[in-house]
């Protein structure tokens, strides 16, 4: 059967046995009802310590990969998904949350843990085990965002899942892959596309990778303090993923691990994730998307990354649309500051319209956007006078 979860992963004898690990199909553990007999006489218990014994007796797997022996120095291979467990719910919710969750286009399996007091689902990611924990991390910032904070213990790629059973448990054989970006700078600069695409999303966070590396002597900290502002608004407003955290985090530690203290590498991380919270309060979203249907641009949430065919249909809408600016003094006007960046209407960095290359401004008007930049009050005193700035 084609599934994203007909993977080979490691079943270990239980909870306390971390050798001798025996190949297993995914898809058929999912759907084995050998213990469901012992699961269920568990879920009757009231004691949880009596559960707890139960259940490290029963068989458990490693859905994350093939393992010689459980840890993570020990993987064979990566299965390219990554666990999910959604503790303390209240039991009359967990429906109200499942229904939720099964939206989220991501999940290829949620089920009932083995004590029947909780979500326990599967992702697909790409089968990196180095990038195993940052996937993590992207996941639970995202599900944090909706108010649910994941168990810790799947970061670690030899995390186990016990067996359990769920008469009522959602497939997704054709789940789509989560994917986090972590794109690095290029040498080259790069001229502004339309929002709404993989490809201007990606310039944007090499732009901000770009500017939190190079920030000059003294200005760092309120840089990257801004930086992260303005991503966390681009979060809100749907055009980058929450990934993006971790991303400039990496950026950061890649240029300055070896020159800033332990203690301030501390302070800028903390600026970092600070930054991306409070923007998180004020959403950017495109001026040229807000004219557009909700069906007719696909919605580019955390969990769903656009899809070709999303791409395919996004570019059959923006054919044959005008540039929303009619003249230099409207695109003028449709500038705004965000958190001390210049932006312009379609909520993209205005200095990227001012690169030699790119054809969309004349000179004239990307002088004037230049000088603003430069000085933002400008901005302001155009508008209040009314100037005809071309």
């Amino acid at each position: 059967m084609k599934s994203v979860l007909n993977v080979e992963v490691s079943c270990f004898k239980n909870y306390n046995t971390p050798s001798n690990p025996q190949k297993v199909n995914l898809l058929t553990w999912l759907n084995s009802n050998k213990y469901k007999q012992k699961v269920e006489e568990l879920r009757l218990l009231e004691d949880k310590s009596t559960r707890d014994q139960i259940k490290s007796k029963l068989p458990a797997i490693t859905p994350s990969g093939l393992f010689s022996y459980r840890s993570e120095d020990h993987i064979i291979k990566h299965s390219g998904i990554i666990q999910i467990d959604v503790d303390g719910l209240d039991i009359e919710d967990i429906e109200i949350y499942k229904n939720e969750l099964i939206k989220i286009k991501n999940i290829a399996y949620l089920g009932l843990s083995v004590s029947g007091k909780g979500l326990w689902g599967l992702i697909p990611i790409p089968g990196d085990p180095k990038m195993h924990k940052k996937y993590f991390d992207a996941i639970n910032k995202t599900f944090e965002s909706f108010g649910i904070r994941l168990d810790e213990k799947p970061k670690n790629v030899a995390s186990l899942r016990g067996y359990s059973f769920d008469p009522y448990a959602y497939f997704n054989h054709n789940a789509i892959l989560f994917k986090t970006s972590f794109f690095y700078p290029t040498d080259k600069l790069i001229k502004p596309a339309f929002p709404g695409s993989i490809e201007s999303s990606n310039k944007l966070l090499n732009w901000m990778i770009r500017e939190i590396q190079n920030a000059q002597s003294g200005e760092r900290h309120a840089t990257r303090l801004k930086i992260a502002r303005l991503a966390g608004g681009y979060i809100a407003g749907g055009i980058l993923d929450y990934g993006v955290e971790v991303t400039l985090i990496e950026a950061y530690l890649s240029q300055y691990r070896h020159i800033d203290s332990k203690q301030i590498q501390k302070k800028e991380i903390n600026a970092i994730r600070s930054g991306i919270s409070d923007g998180l309060k004020h959403p950017i979203k495109s001026e040229f998307r807000k004219n557009l249907s909700w069906d007719q641009i696909p919605r580019l949430s955390p969990f769903r990354p656009s899809t070709l065919e999303d791409l395919s249909i996004e570019k059959n809408v923006l054919q044959g649309k005008d540039l929303i600016f009619n003249s230099s003094n409207e695109y003028i006007q449709a500038l705004k500051i965000e958190n001390g960046i210049l932006l312009n209407g379609l909520g993209y960095p205005a200095i990227w319209d001012c690169i030699k290359s790119n054809q969309f401004l004349d000179l004239k008007t990307k002088q004037v956007v230049d000088m603003i930049n430069k000085k933002h009050e400008l901005l302001a005193i155009i508008r209040k006078f009314n100037l005809t700035t071309c």
